[in-house]
């Protein structure tokens, strides 16, 4: 089995319950696979050798597929992670009383319940919160590797190392924060502030892929997962009910994401004396060498870090320097990047909006871009600069066209062009334009 533990996904566990093929096995045999490291880290630390531990844990896995006992999971019942952990120490009770045995009858495991928790042997306390810990760190590595990836795959690899030059590293205690000047003459940007406009972009790139990841193992159902493959509404339904689009379900989702990045913090926080989690397994690097390197990294340091908050508060800064930095960095945007804004007589968002006479048909695709970065709960852009840079469409459609392209109010229009216009992370001549637009509203 590899050393991987991306996620918990109810959807594939309520496929594979429902379903009595060889396909399914193969779905649970993955999705156990994703528990691995931590399953196997709670038996190291319950005083099994390596080998022993992989074999407990691969007989443990052949039970649970055997006996389709994950048909028993119910995200009702509490957490999947805690559910396989109570089955886990069941197994394990069961392999104690047998290994004298000369032949090892199938230990029972009678329910996932995890209301009901039996207790294999003395240092339970301190296995579960290294299979916790595991958890939480496993959930961070994957985070970064799929951002390198990322980075790596759109041929950024300037973001991805100034990202860990002055947020991981830095968090782990390898080095200081590299300055921003030395950043920008090393990777060729233009100046400092060029160093600190990637930067912003790649904490809210962490603070997606990380919510992706949490995203994945919050959701509980087949329905749930359907809706989040397709969270953000088509184009056309983006006006008088945009929001209407998201559906309840989806805002419990979004609240289960943010309960579980705090409980994630706390796992985190309340585990620090959970020591030497990198020599409880001897990891494969040819199975994702990037997520095991990430691993290594964490676990390395893990007792030199007073507080991970610098992680989990990536992507989430509104200050203004910050949003200055992310609004330059959105008028720079190719506007071949917005959908139905191929043909535009401009390059950038920032050439289209200050341009004159602008088409009306540009400004309203540029208006149902923007509309869906407020409203998608993956967007890359913070709240408070999506909503500016919706008001500013509105704004210059109305200056430079003539046109309201919007069904707001009166009062709502003024009220959101005159908030845009106090906000000290917009350009000068951007902040024309909103209170041009101010003007031109009836009085």
């Amino acid at each position: 089995m590899p050393s991987q533990f991306p996620t918990t996904r109810w959807s594939l566990i309520a496929r594979a319950s429902r379903e009595s093929t060889v396909g399914s096995r193969e779905q649970m045999g993955e999705l156990l696979a994703h528990y691995w490291r931590p399953m196997l880290i709670h038996l190291r630390y319950k005083g099994l050798g390596n080998e022993s531990a992989e074999d407990v844990l691969q007989d443990f896995v052949v039970e649970l597929l055997d006996q389709d006992l994950l048909t028993l999971a119910d995200p009702h019942k509490g957490k999947f992670r805690s559910l396989l952990l109570t089955a886990l120490d069941r197994f394990y009770i069961s392999r104690l009383r047998h290994q004298q045995a000369a032949k090892r009858s199938p230990g029972a495991i009678a329910s996932l319940d995890a209301g009901e928790s039996e207790v294999a042997r003395a240092g339970d306390a301190s296995a579960a919160m290294a299979f916790e810990r595991a958890w939480a760190l496993d959930v961070l590595a994957e985070a970064l590797a799929r951002l390198e990836e990322e980075c790596i795959a759109a041929a950024d690899f300037a973001r991805w190392q100034i990202f860990q030059e002055r947020v991981v590293f830095p968090l782990l205690g390898d080095a200081p924060e590299t300055d921003y000047g030395v950043l920008a003459r090393r990777f060729g940007l233009e100046h400092a502030k060029a160093a600190m406009n990637v930067l912003v972009t790649a904490k809210r790139q962490f603070a997606r892929v990380l919510r992706d990841v949490i995203r994945e193992y919050v959701t509980r159902s087949p329905a749930v997962a359907r809706s989040s493959e397709s969270i953000v509404p088509p184009a056309a339904s983006l006006r008088t009910g945009a929001i209407a689009g998201l559906d309840l379900q989806e805002h419990q989702t979004r609240q289960a994401v943010e309960r579980e990045l705090s409980e994630l913090q706390q796992v985190l926080a309340n585990s620090r004396s959970v020591a030497d989690l990198v020599v409880q397994i001897h990891d494969d690097d040819s199975v994702d060498e990037s997520k095991s390197r990430h691993w290594r990294m964490l676990t390395e340091h893990a007792d030199e870090s007073e507080s991970w908050s610098v992680l989990f508060a990536a992507g989430s800064e509104a200050d203004d320097d910050a949003l200055s930095a992310g609004c330059d960095d959105l008028l720079r945007r190719p506007l071949s990047d917005v959908p139905e804004c191929h043909d535009a007589p401009a390059a950038t968002v920032g050439e289209l909006l200050r341009g004159a006479n602008p088409p009306v048909a540009a400004l309203l695709a540029l208006k149902n871009w923007f509309n869906m970065q407020r409203f998608s709960p993956t967007r890359d852009v913070p709240a408070p600069l999506a909503n500016g840079m919706y008001l500013l469409v509105l704004a210059v459609a109305l200056v430079q066209c003539d046109q309201r392209i919007t069904g707001l109010a009166d009062p709502q229009f003024r009220a959101g062009l005159e908030w845009l216009a106090a906000q000290p992370w917009i350009a000068e001549d951007l902040r024309s334009i909103a209170l041009a637009a101010n003007a031109a509203l009836p009085a």
